[in-house]
């Protein structure tokens, strides 16, 4: 099963910690730096989002709502295609989360 899992970074473990929803988002057509610096432009402007990582390999956008704010699979994948991509899937909570506990 080679499903994406969150990518772990600082800013995303610190986002985690203070109890923000972790979502993996499998996005088609992401290759380059150029493709990745679109994604975090269009959901690094969202207040939702306190953390996120576009993961080149695994084709997989990480993210990690702020405490309390939501963020829809809808509004994922419309912004997703803001940048130009289109979104497989979106996965939440506990499932993402390479550790499972």
């Amino acid at each position: 099963d080679n499903t994406a899992m969150l990518t772990s970074t600082d800013a995303i473990e610190a986002a985690l910690s203070e109890g923000g929803e972790p979502i993996v988002a499998d996005v088609l057509g992401v290759v380059c730096d150029f493709c990745a610096l679109a994604m975090n432009k269009i959901f690094g402007k969202r207040g939702e989002v306190a953390a996120m990582y576009v993961d080149l390999d695994t084709k997989a956008l990480s993210l990690v709502l702020t405490p309390g704010a939501s963020l829809s699979d809808e509004a994922i994948a419309d912004l997703a295609m803001q940048a130009g991509y289109r979104v497989a899937d979106v996965r939440r909570g506990r499932e993402v989360l390479g550790n499972p506990s």
